[in-house]
């Protein structure tokens, strides 16, 4: 079977589910604790985060683990705005709420292209609207 529809959730590859199990089944962590538990959960975190940034061929602390794509999706919109000299977004009008709304919270100006109907944005309301607005 080809699984398409990976907007909600992706299914779970069995060998990271074979990999993740022999931690998560063991005993309850909280890398936040300083307890021994907290203290190993703490050093498997800083281990996966070691294994990711090699793999990745970037530094550990160069990597940002989130609880998700909502959140990951609110960080990389106010990072990305907060360094903008315009406050103009252009978008579309199907944008996923976790980009938009924090965006709006830090007062954009949205500027919502349509939508053809095979979906894309329609790239002549894109250069219309360049074109009118290129002051």
């Amino acid at each position: 079977m080809i699984y398409l529809d990976n907007n909600a959730t992706t299914p779970l590859d069995l060998r990271v589910f074979a990999e993740m199990q022999k931690d998560l089944c063991a005993i309850p962590y909280n890398p936040s604790s300083v307890t021994f538990f907290g203290r190993k959960a703490k050093t498997m975190l800083i281990d996966a985060k070691r294994t990711i940034a090699s793999y990745l061929r970037v530094l550990p602390h160069e990597l940002y683990f989130t609880s998700g794509a909502t959140e990951a999706n609110y960080w990389l919109s106010k990072g990305f705005f907060e360094k903008r000299k315009k406050k103009i977004i252009i978008t579309s009008m199907i944008e996923h709420p976790s980009v938009r709304r924090p965006l709006e919270s830090l007062g954009a100006h949205i500027h919502n292209l349509p939508i053809q109907e095979d979906g894309s944005v329609s790239t002549s309301a894109l250069a219309s609207y360049l074109q009118t607005n290129s002051h």
